[in-house]
């Protein structure tokens, strides 16, 4: 399981999300093999998230950490994390 670091909230109020996820790089494309069989087409690189972690306080103000991946995914939807992630994952 990887992380990834994020900013997320407004800017007087930003919050450190860590992000755990997985990568698969995914297959190239292979035409034919060697000995002249079909190859295969091949799998786009993916990822897969799990868990958004941040650390929040409760009424009490005791800090806590928080999975907030389901708020990210009603406010933003998760393709373009996901996006920043294979970037950073294929460089």
């Amino acid at each position: 399981m990887l992380e990834y670091e994020f900013d997320w909230g407004t800017y007087d109020v930003p919050y450190i999300v860590t992000i755990e996820y997985e990568y698969d790089p995914g297959e190239p494309m292979i035409h034919t093999y060697p000995n002249g069989d079909p190859g295969h087409p091949g799998s786009a690189p993916s990822v897969t998230i799990y868990h958004a972690w941040a650390t929040l306080k409760d009424r009490k103000g005791k800090e806590i950490e928080v999975d907030v991946l389901t708020i990210l995914e009603n406010q933003e939807g998760l393709d373009g994390l996901e996006g920043l992630i294979l970037e950073d994952n294929h460089e």
